[in-house]
Order: C-alpha cells, then structure tokens, then sequence
C-alpha cells in the first residue's frame, strides 16, 4: 500500500470578503425596509451602493485570486478567512498610500515640486529602507514645516537623511522613530528645540542630540539649559542633522545588513504587493462610501 502525503499552498479567491459585504448591506437594507419609511429612491440608491462595493471587493478578490494561483491549493476555511482579511488589509494599505501621495502633492504643488518631492521620497525609501507610505509621509512634515521657512527641498532632504541616518544607526524601532519625528518636525516648524521635543530627541534620537552638542560647542547634559533659553534654533538642529548625514554615511550600510532589516524589506514588499492590488479598487470603493454617507444623512 502506497500512503501519499502533500501540501499545496494556495490562496484561493476572496468570495468570503465579498460575500460578507454583500451579506451586510442586505442585513441594513432590510431593516431600512422594515421602517417602511424608506422612498424607492433610497432604496434604489442602497441597492446601488451594495453593487459597487461588491464589485470592487471581487475586483480585488480577482487580482488576489491571480496572484494566489502561483501558490499551489490549500483549501478550506481557514485559508479562505485568511484571504479576506488580506483583502480588507491590502484596502487599508492602498489607501494610506493614496492618501500620504494625496497629502504630498498638496503641499508641493504650490512650489512645482511635486515631481522632485515624488522623486526625493523614492530615494530615501530605497536609502534607508522604508516603505513608501513612511517616505511620504515623513517628507510630508518636513515639507509643511520647513518649506514655508523658506529652506529648499534640497536642505530638507539633507534633514530627511540625518534623522533617518540618526534612528537607524541608534537602532531605534519604527514607534520610536515615528514619535522622535514628530517632535523634531514640530521643533524645526517652531524655530526651537526645547521642552518636550527636546526631551524626545535627548531620549529617542541621542545621536542627533550629540550632533546638536557638537554644533553649540557644549555637552549633551547642557542642551536641555540651552532649550529653555530657547538657543537651540532651527538652523543649529538643521546643521546637527546634515553633520550626522555626512558622519554616519559610512555604517548606515552595514545597519541595515541585520535580520531586522531583511524583515523591513520583506514587509516593505509585501506593502507594495497590496497596493498593486488594490490600485483601481480604491476609487470604487471611496465613491461607494460616500453614496452610504449621503443615504445615512438622508434618513
């Protein structure tokens, strides 16, 4: 007797993801009906919003389903579960990447930057291995803050380079990084460094804080002095930041040699997996929301 053991591996198509939204939409249309105050327009319009979002939901099950015949077949609930909570999350990926390049091109627009900010965010993903959301966004901030300050693109990606240059070198995880940002964009924008910004920067970003030392001729343990006296300006943290882009160039390879790079990578490409995925569902799906808001509000 021959005893034959395999395992395929497959993604089978996402109906489930479709079918639950289906399943929804008839759940609150007949409790709509149920009312019995509902016009026929409003009913016409609900059944319309259920078609288009169950359209666009197998529009993104299809690209899924093709993508996944290259895995093999394993079938069954839970595989099926699986790929519609990829399908919903590859739908909350696309759209904070439509939104972080909606946000770009606002602030850039005015400039006739657009292209060279598009252009500069892609460097930087590739450089210091972020995904293109998080170049975006973080570009985004600088730009809202500095740019208006009058400093050019070019002197904000040599602050873009430095802090990034700082976190990864320090090791800091992605929470910490986000956080040190913000405060550090919030403190360029304002035109000092002090207080609770500062004190993010002395905690989660020490080699821009040894930077800023270096600038001011004094200690890491002075800064915070120096920040109440408001000292620490804009253009010092900036000149801070170019000097660790320029001194930290060398090791910012070999940090990113580590597992916990390769993992970044992994999950960087897999982000742009989902929004290849879900690039022309996206708009179906806005405009399918916004028609079940003006429903609602109509009630």
């Amino acid at each position: 007797m021959t005893v034959r053991v395999g395992i395929e591996f497959v993604t089978g198509p996402a109906a489930a993801a479709a079918k639950r939204l289906q399943s929804n939409v008839d759940r609150l249309r007949q409790g709509f009906e149920k009312l019995t105050t509902q016009t026929n327009r409003t009913k016409a319009a609900f059944i319309l919003f259920g078609r288009r979002g169950a359209n666009a939901l197998r529009d993104l099950e299809s690209n899924a389903a093709s993508l996944g015949k290259r895995f093999g077949g394993l079938r069954g609930a839970i595989v099926k579960a699986a790929v519609g909570f990829a399908a919903f999350s590859a739908a909350q990926t696309g759209i904070s990447r439509e939104t972080s390049e909606r946000r770009l091109r606002l602030l850039t627009e005015q400039y006739g930057e657009f292209e060279k900010a598009t252009q500069l965010a892609e460097r930087a993903a590739k450089k210091f291995n972020l995904s293109q959301t998080e170049a975006n966004t973080q570009l985004s901030r600088l730009i809202a803050r500095l740019r208006p300050m009058g400093l050019s693109m070019e002197q904000i990606e040599v602050a873009f380079a430095g802090f990034n240059t700082a976190t990864i070198l320090a090791g800091a995880t992605a929470s910490e990084s986000a956080g040190a940002f913000l405060q550090l964009s919030q403190a360029l924008g304002s035109g000092v460094l002090r207080g609770q910004e500062l004190n993010s920067i002395l905690e989660q970003a020490p080699l821009i804080a040894q930077a800023i030392a270096k600038e001011m001729n004094t200690t890491v343990g002075s800064l915070k002095k120096f920040g109440e006296e408001g000292q620490i300006t804009s253009a010092i943290v900036i000149a801070a930041l170019e000097r660790v882009a320029k001194d930290g160039a060398g090791q910012l390879e070999e940090a990113l040699d580590g597992p916990a790079a390769a993992i970044k990578t992994f999950q960087n490409a897999s982000e742009e997996v989902q929004v290849a995925l879900t690039d022309e569902v996206i708009p179906q799906l806005t405009k399918s929301f916004r028609l079940l808001a003006d429903i609602i509000l109509e009630l």
